[in-house]
């Protein structure tokens, strides 16, 4: 008994509302929305520079060190 209620039935089918996605379309349009991507776009730019800067010199220096090993032998 109480099964059958929570069953859609074959013709339902779940849409958004409209006003959700209004809503969104108005959200992404603030400058407030703008400044905040635009910042997030700036640290993710940053953090993969630093990230890169420490690969590099990471890698030069496990280089270097394997150099000196081997020419110390």
């Amino acid at each position: 008994m109480m099964a059958e209620k929570l069953l859609l039935p074959a013709s339902a089918s779940w849409t958004a509302p409209r006003h959700v996605f209004g809503n969104a379309q108005r959200l992404f349009r603030t400058h407030a929305f703008r400044l905040a991507a635009l910042y997030f776009l700036v640290f993710a730019a940053s953090v993969l520079g630093v990230l890169l800067f420490l690969y590099w010199t990471s890698a030069d220096f496990v280089e270097r060190q394997t150099e000196a090993a081997k020419t110390r032998k």
